[in-house]
């Protein structure tokens, strides 16, 4: 495996020597957080008397942080190919409060974990000789998992959630030259098939049960979790 990769690195510093900065290496960031809350509101006869009483009641918080490393090579002006890595860490707190069997009182929280390898293609517009528009296709087999904490009996405890999936579709984004070989880009949004699995399993005795869901579509998502922004070094 040292050979192989001491290999590939010889192979891709002589090509980049004579490539004329047709390679370059990138790296996306992204962020997202989104808090839920549920108000109950009751007006007419009887409003505010018990159980008819105003209520608001906090629901779960959710943070995400994307990383998307990826090496790419043009082809031309116009054409690049590459591929990607994305990872993604995300966290959600519940925001009622659960009492456990010793009187502490805790947030229950799942944390997630997931990869992503991703070739692509993309295909750029001049705007000047500093901007450049540019949509990308690319195909996205997904992994990972979450780690769900739960409640029984009053003790607290935890259980794990497989995730799978696939995205294939394109996104837009936008390269501004900074320098011979500094690009700061960035990317919104997404358009084509998306789809996911959970899968959970569960034991109780000698019985194991096994539960998959599966999600799927095709559609245009403009949530902020596709927004990236990053920087490629040429060379």
């Amino acid at each position: 495996m040292k050979k192989v990769i001491l290999t590939l690195a010889v192979a891709i510093i002589a090509l980049s020597a004579n490539a004329q900065h047709k390679f370059f290496l990138g790296m996306d960031l992204g962020f997202s957080t989104s808090k839920a809350k549920n108000e109950v509101t009751y007006s007419g006869t009887g409003a505010g008397t018990a159980p008819f009483v105003n209520s608001s009641t906090d629901g779960a918080k959710t943070t995400s942080f994307k990383f998307n490393p990826y090496l790419g090579y043009s082809v031309t002006e116009r054409i690049a190919v590459g591929l990607g890595l994305g990872i993604v860490n995300g966290k959600s707190v519940d925001g009622t409060e659960t009492t456990l069997a010793n009187g502490s009182k805790v947030n229950l929280e799942t944390k997630s974990t997931s990869f992503a390898v991703s070739p692509f293609v993309r295909y750029n517009f001049p705007i000047n000789d500093n901007l450049s528009m540019w949509g990308q296709l690319k195909v996205s087999p997904k992994f990972g998992k979450e780690v769900h904490q739960d409640v029984t009996a009053g003790v607290l405890g935890e259980h794990e959630t497989k995730l799978g999936g696939l995205d294939a579709g394109i996104s837009p984004g936008f390269n501004y030259k900074l320098g011979e070989r500094w690009i700061f880009t960035g990317s919104y949004g997404f358009l084509g098939y998306m789809s996911d699995k959970e899968t959970t399993e569960t034991t109780s005795g000698g019985l194991t049960m096994k539960n998959v869901d599966k999600t799927s579509g095709f559609g245009l998502d403009l949530n902020w979790n596709t927004l990236a922004i990053g920087f490629n070094f040429l060379f």
